[in-house]
């Protein structure tokens, strides 16, 4: 039973890192991420994001991973615990599902 556990959480770990890599491969145009930054956050957020995206991500790194960077810096470094930054926190969720999708469609 235990060594099926093993085997179970390896193989996810496999996949992870399997789509972190796809992600670190994938280009995001600016256009293409401001369209999934307008579904994800307020106008005002996705604005934001853009800019931090064009601004610090050189080409080379304007990827998915990076695109997923930019979203887990707002949560880790932005997010003050407020109501209105709970209900961001609601919204990042659906942009990291987006991600995802977007991630599926370059498969």
């Amino acid at each position: 039973m235990l060594w099926s556990c093993k085997a179970v959480v390896k193989q996810k770990v496999q996949e992870t890192i399997s789509l972190w890599k796809k992600w670190n491969e994938l280009s995001v145009t600016p256009s293409i991420s401001e369209e999934i930054l307008k579904k994800a956050f307020n106008k005002k957020l996705a604005i934001e994001l853009q800019g931090r995206f064009i601004q610090q991500l050189p080409d080379r790194e304007r990827t998915v991973w990076g695109l997923y960077n930019i979203y887990t810096y707002y949560l880790t470094h932005q997010l003050r615990g407020r109501k209105q930054d709970l209900k961001e926190l609601r919204r990042f969720c659906n942009g990291e599902r987006f991600v995802n999708r977007l991630t599926q469609l370059y498969k």
